[in-house]
């Protein structure tokens, strides 16, 4: 079981990869 601490920055980690693969799109 993840530390809310710890989930927070995974979920974080997949918003910005999110948010940079929707930038490299054409």
């Amino acid at each position: 079981m993840l530390s809310p601490e710890g989930e927070s920055a995974i979920v974080r980690n997949i918003a910005v990869s999110k948010e940079k693969f929707e930038r490299t799109k054409p």
